[in-house]
């Protein structure tokens, strides 16, 4: 008996060739392009969501930093860069609390800043 003579033949229904072939086709066509399809979308969804978390870390930092306070000292703006007036004062009900009272200061007033005077108010 030579190799050419030994032919083997199983006998398949029409059935089960009918779903030998879907199951082929399935997993020859629907399988990869389902698994591109996940893979690419969830790509976007995970890139989306790194942005997402960015831009929410650079506008709680905004929220948190106080950059307009910053850029107004450094343009010395008289708002943060003026001097205040710190004048003690005495609380009425004679419990022996003090109350400082700050004041902005004029530029033709800067010559005496510390008023030591207590004042009852």
């Amino acid at each position: 008996m030579s190799c050419d003579e030994v032919f083997l033949s199983v006998p398949y229904t029409t059935e089960q060739l009918f779903i030998g072939t879907i199951a082929f086709t399935v997993l020859l066509f629907l399988l990869p392009t389902t698994l591109v399809y996940y893979v690419v979308f969830t790509s976007i969804r995970l890139v989306i969501i790194c942005v997402e978390g960015i831009l929410n870390r650079i506008k709680s930092c905004f929220q948190t930093l106080p950059i307009f306070v910053a850029i107004l000292y450094v343009m010395k703006s008289p708002q943060t860069t003026s001097t205040i007036k710190l004048t003690p004062q005495l609380e009425a009900s004679g419990s022996g609390r003090v109350h400082i009272l700050a004041t902005p200061v004029q530029q033709k007033q800067k010559k005496n800043l510390f008023n030591f005077q207590v004042q009852s108010s």
